[in-house]
């Protein structure tokens, strides 16, 4: 009983605070509010990317008409490759891949199609047709089935088939693609002869013929629509028959009727994240296993496991550089909530002593600030997760170094669990940021605490262990290896350069502007102590008393000194450094192309007129008997003025580009000549005042002098001449 009053007391207080003070527990829940949103804003951000990047390497294993769904599993039997079955040996491998691998994948099953198919029949007319030829076959076509076709597509003409019990000398019903009909002229309700020749298991080859009916000519409702595996036009040359007819009727005529089945599984990928990477993988693996088990040869034709393995190498290199730019952003972030939390309870710490000189015990005040700033940070939890995603769809328009333009809904932003899990984490700071100093100040009366006041003089604990001083030991060493690298950025590199490889040079940076910031604040009281002697030389009694409190106080404002000048000073760095990355694609890129565009043409080619006796004979009129002309084919190119009628090209030059192999004294060198328009170049080409001690212009003229010349690298000369 005594316990529940001292919570009840801890809550009655709290409130009493927030109450009494609204608009300090206002300030306090808009700073983590700001704190946590830029924080959860890095793996929300990270999180799109990933999904983006994921929807992109999928869509590049998809159909080139871009209609197949992201999330598709194509699983396949080929019995040209394998032999055919009997559907009776699919039965297993169906039942499990229709009903069971759905939920085996972990994902919302959206839709399932089977296929199945014969082998090709040859499509002969019979006596009562209107074609004449009825010994040579019009076509070679097979029968197929495909669940669910009625509903997604639209009978032009006739009807769909209907299954009807397998009787000896009756036609199958089957649908024809209006494609096929045109083609060969075919009409509802005439019969043809399908033919072909069945071995049997003990090698004969027996004729099997069977009447054919078409009842219905079809095309697709919605050619874009998922539930095509495959384009409407592929299934041109296929006699379509009811599930039933082919299992039955076909099954029953002849020997190893599925020549191919296949098993399309359309899953749902909406709440799809990228933690859930490697469990797919693991789950696609194994239902392909298992229907490997089943029906052995079963293939996974179409799946996004590929592009899940590669999206798996890229997001776990795209983490490693998002959060080498970013720790020292959570680092100030860090800092800021434990700066609030602290100056939130030094302004407390007198109302703390009072209340333990009247009896207060001193858990009691801890569990205070800990319920404090336990509902505050909910609040600003809260709060802050629409605020991190709108700094996330910011972030996802920059399109370069401040540069937005991008469309907002070109990212997919969520909340995830980590991203949830970051904001707790962050409130849980916040919280050991506010109790860590409740700690000290519940261990004070007033006497106490007044007492205690009056020693605030000593250095901060940072200053008595010289923590600054040991910081610039790493930082030296980072400087030391960022200049023996020479570059920032490896030139021929992607996603794999010493950046990459190394995250911590991004920190040496920051880690050197915090020891530079720590060492500079012990010169702070000095510093004002030198003001104050100036000061009290004059008659200003207000500054002089400002300069003293400065200089014997240090530790008042040393904190949020700290933080201003660690923040101006990393959004310094960080906006260089973007701002370096972001030049070094723009000039990789012009460098890569050499001009604001490259055209390639290949011009158009032409067979010479001699050549025309080999082709079928000389037009009338001319001497067969002549000789033919020397010549042989030719290529006509347009002009190169002709571009420069082109809308925004105000220059234009050829350029060739050849492999070359030059032989040297040393040896053999391979490299690759370029052979350009003297003149255009320095007003069309890309160039940069590093890449020669001499101008393009100086270059091109040493051209001019010397007509058979080239220009070569230094680094070339140097190690051949």
């Amino acid at each position: 009983m005594a316990t529940l009053k001292r919570f009840w007391a801890i809550v009655v207080v709290v409130a009493k605070r927030l109450t009494a003070q609204p608009w300090l527990a206002i300030a306090t829940v808009l700073g983590l509010v700001v704190a946590i949103g830029l924080m959860v804003s890095i793996p929300t951000y990270a999180d799109a990317v990933y999904y983006r990047i994921f929807l992109k390497n999928i869509s590049v294993e998809g159909s080139s008409s871009g209609t197949i769904p992201p999330l598709t599993f194509l699983f396949r039997y080929d019995g040209s490759i394998y032999g055919n079955k009997e559907w009776e040996d699919l039965v297993e491998v169906d039942r499990y891949l229709t009903e069971e691998a759905g939920s085996s994948l972990g994902l919302p099953l959206l839709q399932v199609v089977r296929y199945a198919t014969t082998e090709p029949f040859g499509l002969f007319a019979d006596e009562t047709s209107a074609f004449e030829n009825t010994v040579s076959p019009l076509a070679w076509v097979g029968f197929s089935f495909i669940s669910d076709l009625a509903d997604h597509i639209t009978v032009t003409e006739g009807r769909f088939p209907v299954y009807a019990p397998p009787e000896e000398g009756a036609a199958v019903e089957v649908l024809i693609h209006e494609d096929f009909a045109v083609q060969l002229g075919i009409q509802v309700g005439e019969t043809y002869i399908a033919y072909t020749r069945v071995r049997d298991p003990e090698g004969f080859v027996t004729d099997l013929q069977l009447p054919v009916r078409v009842a219905g000519i079809w095309k697709a409702e919605d050619p874009h629509e998922s539930y095509w595996f495959f384009r409407p036009q592929a299934f041109t040359e296929r006699m379509l028959v009811p599930e039933e007819t082919f299992v039955n009727t076909l099954g029953s005529q002849m020997k190893n009727e599925v020549y191919t089945a296949v098993w399309y599984l359309v899953m749902d990928g909406h709440q799809i994240q990228h933690t859930d990477a490697n469990a797919l993988i693991r789950r696609t693996m194994s239902v392909v296993q298992h229907a490997a088990t089943l029906m052995p040869n079963t293939t996974l034709g179409r799946s996004p496991l590929d592009a899940l393995l590669d999206y798996r190498r890229s997001s776990s290199l795209l983490t490693i550089l998002l959060y080498a730019f970013s720790i020292p952003i959570l680092g100030l972030l860090l800092a800021f909530i434990s700066l609030t939390s602290s100056l939130l309870t030094e302004t407390r710490r007198n109302e703390v002593a009072v209340l333990r000189s009247r009896g207060a015990m001193a858990i009691q005040m801890v569990g205070i600030a800990a319920l404090e700033s336990l509902l505050l940070g909910a609040v600003a939890l809260g709060l802050s997760m629409p605020i991190g995603q709108s700094i996330a769809r910011l972030m996802g328009q920059a399109r370069s170094f401040l540069d937005f333009g991008a469309q907002l809904d070109a990212l997919r932003v969520t909340v995830t669990m980590g991203t949830l899990r970051l904001g707790m984490l962050a409130v849980a700071v916040g919280m050991v940021a506010q109790v860590f100093p409740a700690f000290g100040a519940a261990s004070h009366t007033i006497v106490s605490y007044k007492r205690e006041q009056a020693r605030m003089l000593r250095k901060p604990w940072w200053q008595r262990i010289g923590l600054d001083v040991l910081l610039f030991i790493p930082a030296a060493y980072g400087a030391y290896i960022l200049r023996s690298q020479g570059v920032l950025v490896d030139l021929q590199s992607r996603f794999g350069g010493a950046p990459f490889d190394n995250p911590l040079l991004f920190l040496i940076p920051a880690l050197g502007i915090t020891a530079l910031a720590l060492f500079f604040l012990r010169f702070i009281p000095l510093i004002m102590s030198g003001v104050a002697w100036v000061v009290s030389h004059t008659r200003s009694v207000g500054l002089l008393m400002a300069a003293r409190h400065l200089a014997r106080s240090p530790s008042f404002y040393n904190t949020p000194l700290l933080l201003l000048i660690l923040t101006l000073s990393l959004s310094a760095f960080t906006a260089s450094l973007a701002h370096t990355l972001d030049r070094h694609l723009y000039d990789k890129t012009y460098y890569e192309a050499g001009a604001d565009l490259r055209f390639l043409e290949r011009g158009e080619g032409n067979l010479a007129t001699g050549l025309g006796g080999l082709l079928g004979g000389a037009p009338g009129g001319e001497d067969t008997n002549a000789a033919p002309q020397e010549e042989g084919p030719r290529w006509f190119f347009l002009p190169v003025t002709e571009y420069l009628n082109a809308p925004g090209v105000e220059a234009v030059m050829r350029v060739a580009r050849y492999p070359m192999t030059a032989q040297l004294s040393t040896g053999r060198s391979n490299g690759v000549f370029l052979g350009v328009e003297r003149a255009q170049v320095p007003s069309i080409s890309y160039w940069r005042h590093d890449f020669a001690r001499d101008s393009l212009g100086a270059l091109m003229n040493l051209l001019a002098v010397q007509r058979d010349g080239v220009l070569v690298p230094q680094d070339f000369l140097r190690e051949n001449f």
